[in-house]
């Protein structure tokens, strides 16, 4: 729920508190789920997509990176979302 309530508050454009919930969202996850949870790549990449849009470049790509190499691991390379996360990474 924080981590959908950080992604609604970037649509809505307040980008420090969509990053304040997201960055909390992924610390929860990475204790309880893991690094390499699949629910926890999805939140690196949703925190990516709230860094890029603050100018954030270089976390952003620490994020998409993070999340790729999970989803590629977990997934496989042709998986649409990894795609996904590979054209947010371009």
């Amino acid at each position: 729920t924080m981590h959908n309530l950080g992604s609604c508050s970037r649509e809505l454009g307040n980008l420090e508190k969509a990053k304040d919930l997201q960055e909390q969202a992924l610390l929860i996850l990475r204790r309880r789920l893991g690094t390499e949870h699949l629910i926890t790549a999805g939140c690196m990449n949703a925190l990516g997509l709230t860094l890029k849009q603050t100018e954030d470049y270089d976390g952003a790509v620490n994020m998409y990176a993070n999340a790729l190499g999970v989803q590629q691991r977990a997934l496989g390379v042709r998986h649409p979302d990894v795609i996904t996360t590979m054209h947010n990474l371009a």
